[in-house]
Formats: C-alpha cells, sequence, structure tokens
C-alpha cells in the first residue's frame, strides 16, 4: 500500500493502536513505569505526531489495547523497546499515564525488526533505505548477507539502498505519495542521470507516477539527451592555410595536446611535394637546434 493509500485510512487505525502482538507461551503482559522503558536507536524514524496525540487520547480513555515488547532490563536499569514505539510515546504524551502494558522478551534483533516492519508496510521506502544503508556501515556488510538476514532478494536490497541517493524532488515527491515505490524512485533516479531539468518537470507536472510510467519516462528521453551531458572531445586546431596558385591549398594542423602538427596538402604537383618536403625537412634541422 502506498503512503496516499495509507494515508487515507491511517487516522482510522491509529485510534485502535498498532498491529496485534502475539503472545508466545508462557509470556505474560506487565505493567512496568513508563520512565523505565526508553526506545532503541531504531530503523523507524517518521512517526506523524498528531496521530500519536490521538492515540494518547484514545488510550486515556479506553486503555491500552495492545502491550509493547520490549528487552529484559539492561545495564541501564531500564527495558529497550523492540517494538510498539509508537504506543510509548503516546504513553509518554500523557501526564495521566504512569506505566505502560509490556511483553519482556529475550530474543530479537534489528533485522527482525527492519524484516517485520517491510512485511507489515510500516516503513516507508526512505526509511527502509536509510536502514539498509545504515547496517551495511555499522555492520560492514554485503548486499548478499544483508538479504539473507531480512530473508529478501539481494535485489530488492540494492533496489531501497538506491532510494537513498536520489535527488531530493524525486524524495520529497514520493513522501507526499506522488510517486509510488522504490522501484519508481530508482526509474526516476536514472532518467535525472540523463536530464535533471526534463525528469523534475515531468515530476512537477505529475499527479501520480507508477513504476511503470516512470520506466516508460526514462525510456522516452532520447539518446541525445545522455550526450549533452557528455564534455566535447577536443577537436584538432588548424594553425594556418595556404591558398596557392591553380586552386591548390595547404594546411597546418595541431593536435588538441599541442604535442603533433600534422601538413594537408590539395593537388599539388611532384615538382611541388618535393619543394614542400625539402622546406619542411630544413625548418626540422633548425627546429632541432633549439633542443
Amino acid at each position: 500500500m502506498s503512503l496516499r493509500d495509507r494515508s487515507k485510512v491511517s487516522n482510522f487505525d491509529n485510534l485502535f493502536d498498532e498491529s496485534e502482538v502475539q503472545i508466545l507461551d508462557g509470556e505474560k503482559i506487565l505493567r512496568i513505569p513508563k520512565d523505565l522503558v526508553y526506545p532503541e536507536p531504531q530503523v523507524r524514524t517518521n512517526f506523524n505526531e498528531q496521530s500519536i496525540k490521538e492515540l494518547a487520547l484514545n488510550i486515556e480513555e479506553n486503555g491500552q489495547l495492545q502491550p509493547i515488547i520490549v528487552f529484559a532490563v539492561d545495564a541501564t536499569g531500564k527495558h529497550k523497546i523492540h517494538q510498539g514505539e509508537r504506543r510509548w510515546r503516546a504513553v509518554m504524551l500523557s501526564s495521566n499515564l504512569t506505566v505502560i502494558d509490556c511483553i519482556v522478551r529475550n530474543s530479537g534483533s534489528i533485522f527482525q525488526q527492519l524484516s517485520e516492519n517491510i512485511q507489515r508496510e510500516s516503513l516507508n521506502a526512505i526509511e527502509i533505505g536509510n536502514a539498509i544503508r545504515n547496517i551495511k556501515k555499522i555492520e560492514n556488510m554485503s548486499g548478499k548477507d544483508i538479504a539473507k538476514k531480512l530473508a529478501i532478494s539481494e535485489q530488492m536490497v540494492s533496489m531501497f539502498n538506491g532510494v537513498v541517493d536520489a535527488d531530493d524532488f524525486i524524495l520529497d515527491a514520493y513522501s507526499f505519495g506522488v510517486v509510488s515505490d522504490a522501484h519508481a524512485i530508482n526509474e526516476l533516479k536514472r532518467a535525472s542521470v540523463i536530464n535533471r531539468t526534463v525528469t523534475e518537470e515531468f515530476v512537477a507536472s505529475s499527479p501520480e507516477i507508477t513504476r511503470k510510467s516512470a520506466e516508460a519516462f526514462k525510456m522516452s528521453l532520447s539518446k541525445s539527451d545522455l550526450v549533452k551531458t557528455r564534455p566535447n572531445k577536443p577537436q584538432p586546431k588548424p594553425l594556418a592555410t595556404f591558398d596557392l596558385s591553380k586552386g591548390q591549398k595547404a594546411e597546418m594542423i595541431m593536435s588538441p595536446d599541442s604535442r603533433n602538427m600534422t601538413f594537408k596538402f590539395n593537388r599539388l604537383g611532384k615538382e611541388a611535394n618535393n619543394i614542400l618536403v625539402e622546406k619542411i625537412e630544413d625548418a626540422m634541422r633548425e627546429i632541432e637546434k633549439l633542443n
């Protein structure tokens, strides 16, 4: 579901807390003081403040419908959140709420958290891309290894990782729901390399850009646009042109690096050729004396 589609139902869903938490055998819901719980520097960074305020009011009135999952007490003397940071943020906003319902769970990792969020579509493409980029940097892992950990394809890891490098105007359009998904972002990113100006105009004028329309737009850009982005190849420099009698011509040309000189002659007879070669040889001997 796209960001645009999710935004249509988010206000309704937020009133009823987050997705259902599965309670494993032997686990109990504990009521822990909210100040003894803290968030992990986790993969999700985009929280809607208004929806959290609405959730806080709902919890005050109807109670916390789903517990959050936390780890056991660590060296800080507190529980680190594994799942359910939105609920914790909502509780923290309320001065009337002093405790939060929790399940203490000893297992879990950032890979499990990211994988769960990808499956639930709780994260957008930019957040997933940033998370994968951070994992690669911190854990020094390849895209192939990350793909195995997340149980997704290596191509998907590469796609999300590429989102981070897209131009701001593309990412802004995605955030506003104009660009559909990570695939479309990457197609527009490639199009921008060919012609940024035309791509920016296309994005600005499009009410909705799907992966198919993004790919079609990229393909429509002419090859001449790509050529325009390349530097011009240095050309030889003509030094002098001589108009001789009877339509005869001679031209001196210097190479682009100014290291070689070429003589071009047009319609010279054998005798004239011999004279010219002799003069050139005399000139070369004079040049050698300079060295």
